[in-house]
């Protein structure tokens, strides 16, 4: 067993710990970032998309009545062998109900994935719970016993330890 340890460089230990601040940094600006996109999402959805859809399905349903009241007024007005005003009426009737079933799917689509996207983002908020803990807890810790232990060592190479001593020399025939 030898009297010294072998310090060979304390720098390595300093050099350490900006990269260590640098990352815990990025870390948590990155984390910050994800969680405003996470809400941003489920907002867009919610504040936007639904409503948009919620006030298309009544501008939708507007336009069908309309053509519906325009079909009734062509049959009641229409001349017995002109058939094909009716056939028009009745396709644009038939279209303006596709719009109306596009816009119901879309908001019931838009419900559907905005309570999916919460499920998620608390789930996200559960996952990175931990890193946070670790980034706002441990980190300062490791830190502060990084500057320890760097310190310990400045300690130790400043001591004068005795050049000769019983620990110094290994006896011959001995390998380890």
């Amino acid at each position: 067993m030898a009297d010294r340890a072998r310090v060979h460089s304390i720098d390595a230990l300093q050099k350490f710990r900006p990269a260590l601040v640098t990352f815990i940094e990025a870390c948590s600006a990155a984390l910050v970032s994800a969680e405003a996109d996470a809400g941003r999402a489920v907002m867009r959805i919610r504040g936007e998309r639904e409503p948009h859809w919620k006030r298309q399905i009544r501008v939708r349903q507007d336009e069908l009545n309309q053509a519906k009241k325009e079909l009734a007024m062509k049959q009641l007005m229409k001349d017995g062998d002109d058939a094909r005003p009716d056939a028009d009426q009745r396709k644009i009737v038939e279209k303006a109900r596709r719009r109306v079933a596009v816009a119901e799917e879309k908001h019931r689509l838009c419900k559907q994935w905005s309570r999916k996207l919460e499920k998620e983002q608390s789930n996200f908020h559960a996952q990175v719970g931990a890193l946070r803990r670790v980034l706002e807890m441990d980190m300062p810790r490791a830190l502060a016993e990084l500057d320890r232990m760097a310190q310990a060592l400045e300690d130790y190479t400043k001591l004068n330890a005795p050049a000769s001593g019983k620990g110094a020399q290994r006896p011959k025939g001995n390998s380890t």
